[in-house]
């Protein structure tokens, strides 16, 4: 778990998460030093048709804590890509068992966009979503499309600074140690 307590942020690799989960035939794949920062997660096979986030949908799970928060902006780094469905490339992001945002990574993606993420190796998309409260929460990366490839996660309770490869990783403390 990560634990949000004086800081205004927390940053978590994608390859760090507390649980995956893999529904025949897609399964997510970690690979390694891909990324700014880091390891790289992403669903596969990349033919895997869309997916409708739910019980029976792929995502990773991040356990998180919070002192005190009445809503975050989750910060959602993906690696560049082309949108070859002609529609964009989604995946959708919540806490707990809210409703999954469905953020489509090529929205108003014109070709000066296109530009700026492959300079800079990354898409950053932000959503804000409300917590129920301090407490342990989870926050869900779920799959709609497949190919997009998570790099990390920022959340954010107010006042990140901006920075060219964002803060460094929060200190992660397993459960053992809870």
């Amino acid at each position: 778990m990560v634990l949000l307590n004086a800081m205004v942020h927390v940053l978590i690799e994608a390859a760090h998460f507390s649980r995956k989960i893999d529904i025949a035939p897609v399964r997510w794949q970690t690979v390694p030093n891909l990324g700014r920062t880091g390891s790289a997660v992403t669903p596969v096979p990349v033919t895997a048709d869309s997916q409708t986030p739910g019980n029976a949908c792929p995502r990773l799970e991040y356990d998180v804590g919070f002192l005190q928060a009445d809503s975050v902006d989750i910060h959602v780094y993906v690696s560049p890509t082309l949108q070859f469905h002609n529609k964009g490339l989604r995946y959708g992001v919540s806490i707990d068992d809210q409703e999954p945002q469905i953020i489509n990574i090529h929205n108003d993606f014109g070709f000066r966009e296109w530009e700026e993420a492959v300079r800079r190796n990354v898409i950053r998309n932000i959503s804000r979503h409300p917590v129920s409260g301090p407490g342990a929460h989870v926050v869900k990366f779920w799959m709609v499309d497949p190919a997009v490839v998570l790099q990390k996660i920022v959340i954010d309770t107010g006042g990140l600074k901006a920075s060219y490869l964002g803060p460094p990783e929060s200190k992660f403390i397993s459960s053992e140690n809870e």
